[in-house]
């Protein structure tokens, strides 16, 4: 079973939409939140895991944000790799994206100015920018 948070805080005239699994709900409230609610956002944010990719629920949202990734060309999703879940799993749209990595011990120090820094830009060529020669990921899903 998948969820999503809309947050839509008073006076904030942006929100954000978080894909994730059940199964990582306490991750997301405790962490993950706590974050998205100081910022002004406009993205998508997907925590994957191991348990992400059980659900077909979460996958349909994922692949829904890519289609909007696409039609837009911009920088609306945010992945954050919540456990050693291989992204080769991930769509193809994703795969040549930069992503957070909590599960890394040694990334998971400085995850939290790397959400931020993605959280406010459009197009952070540097960290998590699409790294296609297009400058727009591929429509395959």
């Amino acid at each position: 079973m998948a969820y999503y948070k809309r947050i839509l805080p008073t006076g904030f005239k942006y929100d954000a939409f978080i894909i994730f699994n059940f199964e990582d709900q306490e991750w997301v409230n405790g962490t993950l939140l706590r974050i998205l609610e100081k910022e002004q956002v406009e993205k998508t944010v997907a925590v994957v895991s191991e348990n992400f990719f059980k659900s077909e629920y979460c996958e349909f949202e994922l692949n829904k944000a890519i289609e909007r990734l696409v039609e837009k060309c911009d920088d609306s999703i945010i992945v954050i790799r919540k456990d050693k879940v291989s992204s080769e799993k991930l769509p193809e749209a994703l795969k040549k994206r930069s992503f957070i990595d909590y599960s890394d011990s040694t990334e998971r120090k400085s995850w939290v100015s790397k959400l931020i820094k993605a959280l406010e830009s459009n197009r952070d060529e540097e960290n998590l920018s699409i790294n296609d020669e297009d400058n727009c990921p591929s429509p395959s899903v």
